[in-house]
Order: C-alpha cells, then sequence, then structure tokens
C-alpha cells in the first residue's frame, strides 16, 4: 500500500508543477509575446505591398467602421477582426493611422438614414437562437477617410479578401491613380456590352476604354494595357502595326485567343484563320490549331430527353481543363491555386533573343490534343488512350514573356480604315510584357466568375501595368483544392480500409491497454 501511495502522491506532484508552470508562463506572455500565422499563405500577416503602402503615408489616415451591436453571431466577429488587422496597420503606419467604431443606432433615432448619408448600406442577416429564426438588420462597413478624400467599405466580412479591400481603398485614397486599360473591339471581338461581368470587375480598380482599331480609332494616350480578347477574323495590318508598337515601346499587351472557334452551345467547333499574321510566332509565341482535352476537367449539366421526360445530368467535360500545375516563379499565377480555360488551344515557345518566356500553366500529364475534326459533344467518348504520344499531355496553356520585343512593323507602309497608306514609324524601344493564353472564352460571362478566372485577369493586369502592389494580396483566402483523382482499385481500397480499419484499431488499442494493465499489475505486486 506504501508503494501505490507514494506512486499516487507523485502523480499529484507532478500535476501540480505542470499547473504552477503553466501559469507562469501565462503571467510571463503578458509582457512577452510572440505572433506566429500558421496559415498555407500567411493569411493574417499583411503583404510586403501593404507595408509598403503604410510606411509611405506623410498624412493622417482615418478609419471609421460601423457596425450594429445587435449583429448575431457569426456576424458580430466582423467588428473584430477588422479592429485586429487595423492594429497591424496602426503600428506599420508609424502613428499616421487611427480608427474609431461607432454605433449607428447611437447616431441617429434613424440609423438607417444617417448610414444613407454616409454611404453604407443596411444589411440582412439571419439569427438562430432561441430556438427560433429571424431577420435582423444592421451595419457593418466602414469609411477611410484621407485628406478630403473618402472611400467606402460597405460590408466587412470574417475572410481573407478584407486586406485587399482595405488596402486597395488606401491605396486610391493616397494617389496610387487607375491604370488605363484598353479592350480591342472590331475583327469578331466581344463588345463591352457582351461582357456584362468582366467590366464592371474591371472598372472597380482600372479605367477601362474601348479601343476600336477596326474602325482606326487610334490607342489613347497613357494606356497602360491593351486587352485583346476573343477576335474571330484577321486584324488588319494597320491595327496590328498599332500593337506592335505599343509592345516595343514598353506596353503591356494581353491576348486572349485560341486556334478554335468553339461554342459549347451550339456544340460546333472549327479551326479559326491565321489571326495575327505571323506577329506573335515574331516575339516566341504560337497558337496552335488544336483543343486541349483534359481528364482532370469541370463537370458540367448535360440536358437530356427520356422520351417525354427531360433529365439533368452531370458529365465529365474534357475540354474544360481544370488546371493546378501553375509557375511559382510569375506572380501572376503564383499566389492561385487553379484556374480553368474553356475550349483552350495549346501554346508553343520559340525563343527569341533579348525576351523570356515563362510558362503559366499547363495542362496535367492525363492530357492531349486534339485536332480537326472536333466533336465537342459532352456525351461523347474520349478515348485518349488510342492517340499517339505527341498529343499527350502536358501542354502549355497559358505564358508570360517580357523583354525588347522587336518592332516588326517599324519602318512599313500600311493602308488605314480611311484607305491611306502611310510609313510606320519606329517606337521608342522600352522593355514590354506580353501575356498570352490560348483560349478566347476566358472573359466571358459564362467562365469569368468560376474558379480564380477572375484573379487571373486582375493579376494579370496588374502585371502587365507594372502595379504588382495588390497582386498578392488578391488571391489570399482563395482556394480550390479538388481531390485527385484515383484509380478503381486504389477506391476500393479505401473504401475497405474505412470498413475495417476502426474495428482493427480498436482491436488492437485493446490488445495494448490489456498487456499495460498486465504489466502494471505485476509491478505493483513486487513492491508490496
Amino acid at each position: 500500500m506504501a508503494g501505490r501511495r507514494a506512486i499516487w502522491l507523485t502523480r499529484w506532484g507532478l500535476l501540480a508543477a505542470t499547473l504552477g508552470v503553466l501559469v507562469l508562463l501565462n503571467l510571463l506572455a503578458g509582457g512577452w509575446f510572440l505572433r506566429l500565422d500558421l496559415t498555407a499563405d500567411k493569411e493574417f500577416t499583411p503583404s510586403q505591398g501593404t507595408v509598403e503602402l503604410l510606411a509611405s503615408l506623410d498624412d493622417d489616415l482615418v478609419v471609421r467602421g460601423y457596425f450594429s451591436a445587435n449583429l448575431p453571431a457569426p456576424y458580430n466577429r466582423a467588428r473584430q477582426v477588422l479592429k485586429d488587422l487595423l492594429d497591424e496597420y496602426r503600428a506599420l503606419s508609424h502613428g499616421h493611422l487611427r480608427y474609431e467604431f461607432i454605433d449607428p443606432a447611437e447616431l441617429d433615432d434613424d440609423p438607417e438614414r444617417a448610414m444613407a448619408l454616409v454611404g453604407i448600406p443596411m444589411v440582412q442577416v439571419t439569427d438562430v437562437s432561441s430556438d427560433k429564426m429571424q431577420v435582423v438588420n444592421g451595419f457593418m462597413g466602414a469609411v477611410v477617410l484621407y485628406e478630403d478624400k473618402q472611400e467606402i467599405v460597405p460590408v466587412i466580412q470574417d475572410g481573407g479578401g478584407l486586406e485587399f479591400a482595405l488596402t486597395a481603398k488606401i491605396r486610391k485614397l493616397t494617389g496610387h491613380g487607375r491604370k488605363q486599360v484598353g479592350l480591342l473591339q472590331g475583327f469578331g471581338a466581344p463588345d463591352l456590352d457582351a461582357l456584362s461581368q468582366m467590366v464592371p470587375l474591371l472598372g472597380e480598380q482600372y479605367v477601362v476604354q474601348a479601343v476600336d482599331l477596326e474602325a482606326g480609332d487610334p490607342l489613347p494616350d497613357g494606356l497602360d494595357v491593351l486587352l485583346i480578347n476573343g477576335p474571330t477574323a484577321p486584324l488588319s495590318p494597320w491595327a496590328l502595326a498599332r500593337i506592335d508598337g505599343f509592345l516595343a515601346g514598353g506596353g503591356g499587351v494581353a491576348v486572349l485567343s485560341g486556334g478554335v472557334d468553339a461554342e459549347l452551345a451550339t456544340q460546333h467547333a472549327q479551326d479559326l484563320p491565321e489571326l495575327f499574321d505571323g506577329l506573335l510566332e515574331k516575339w516566341g509565341v504560337t497558337i496552335a490549331r488544336d483543343l486541349v482535352a483534359d481528364a482532370n476537367n469541370v463537370r458540367i449539366t448535360v440536358a437530356q430527353r427520356r422520351g417525354i421526360f427531360t433529365l439533368q445530368n452531370m458529365v465529365e467535360y474534357p475540354y474544360i481543363p481544370l488546371l493546378h500545375q501553375l509557375s511559382r516563379d510569375n506572380p501572376v499565377v503564383a499566389g492561385l491555386e487553379g484556374m480553368f480555360t474553356p475550349f483552350v488551344s495549346s501554346l508553343r515557345v520559340n525563343p527569341v533573343e533579348g525576351i523570356t518566356h515563362t510558362p503559366l500553366a499547363e495542362s496535367s500529364g492525363a492530357s492531349w490534343r486534339v485536332t480537326a475534326p472536333y466533336d465537342i459533344n459532352p456525351l461523347m467518348l474520349f478515348a485518349a488512350d488510342r492517340l499517339p504520344p505527341s498529343a499527350k499531355g502536358p501542354h502549355v496553356v497559358a505564358l508570360a514573356a517580357q523583354g525588347a520585343f522587336p518592332s516588326v512593323y517599324a519602318g512599313r507602309q500600311v493602308t488605314g480604315p480611311d484607305g491611306a497608306t502611310q510609313a510606320v514609324a519606329a517606337p521608342a524601344p522600352a522593355p514590354g510584357r506580353l501575356l498570352v493564353v490560348g483560349s478566347g472564352l476566358l472573359l466571358s460571362d459564362a467562365y469569368l466568375l468560376n474558379g480564380e478566372n477572375a484573379p487571373l485577369l486582375l493579376n494579370a493586369i496588374d502585371w502587365l501595368a507594372r502595379d504588382e502592389g495588390l497582386i498578392g494580396l488578391r488571391s489570399r483566402g482563395v482556394t480550390d483544392r479538388p481531390l485527385a483523382k484515383v484509380s478503381d482499385a486504389a477506391r476500393e481500397g479505401i473504401k475497405t480500409l474505412n470498413i475495417l480499419g476502426g474495428a482493427l484499431l480498436l482491436i488492437v488499442t485493446g490488445l495494448v491497454r490489456w498487456r499495460l494493465r498486465q504489466a502494471r499489475r505485476r509491478r505493483l505486486a513486487g513492491m508490496v
């Protein structure tokens, strides 16, 4: 008995000592502490762009948060999330940032009217408590003030996009002007009205304007980026000369165009004619006349008739590849986890002196190239195993290039839209940037807001315009991590392990505990 009593006293003594050490460490942590951000993309650590922006403040910046006191969980966390972020911002601003929180109900008998004057909308959230569900009206926004200007963050949400939203507003207030983006019109490219999702998205951060080179519009002064999206007719020499001079003179050009004109609704696909008269090849890029199909793809809904009934089926569609092999060397895609490119063509790189080419996205090893004639019926059977090795992936479908682009049209005679012939002047040479994606449908309303295509577009514009301060922030909190495809045998093995594994683990645990108890009894018996 004396031995057993000594064992129990020892155990309780160790427990008391452990608790004492923990209490002491907690007291010490009140004065000295270490903050660790263990999230994969450092979601709670201000980015380098934010750090540099706040350090550059030369006047006071004020942030006023308007939060209703009656917000239910989890919406009431938004105030604390904003406060934690503003504490970080204040420390980085060297005293130039101040913030305060205001309950709109304390401002006016009619808080909705008061907030309307401020510019913050009322939100409706669901409160599930006390065995009932009800709708609660409230406010959870912020106003950022700098000098005599202000910007509104209408709704504060607990998510990875808060730092991006706040930093973007501060950049705008402190004189980081919006870049100018020109969208090529004519030559079969979709106009601004047809891109109802893309134009407002770009308009939040850039000045977007149509550039109709087919009608003879000149490139606007101060243009930073020219976006060539989905043309289907060959560009005229006059238009190509303007694009050539813009890139050779240090501009940024994005070409989103494939070698095949495909439409899922009509299930029609055909090769496009040569659109750029060999200009891209002079810059080291060739868009192939093919479609890249991939076993890693997006599932789409297909309607099928069964007698008098119409059934909606989900099927895998290889012609909309889901890409996860993204470059980590270029900021356009370095922070993204995946993108999908509908009806995309493969790209080939031909080295050109003075130009650096970087593949941005590749299809998987389970992909293959398809050439004319095309059958893009979602219900067709795809037989990739019968293709020649040269058709199998991975294949490059997006790339970036930068450097000294040669002016192909300098000194040539070209005929303008008015019929007049003129010589093309040589631009003042400067390093340019080019981005090519082998799909002209990436920015269409049907695909832009799916996956990470929207962050990809905005990152590309920032990179082309050499304004990369927000690129690292934009993709924070954006995750797309589908399960890897496994074989049927592996799937059956996992299912069997799930069924039997728990029982086997329980049996092994019981045997181990039984042996430990036996050993303990023998040890106690020897002490008596």
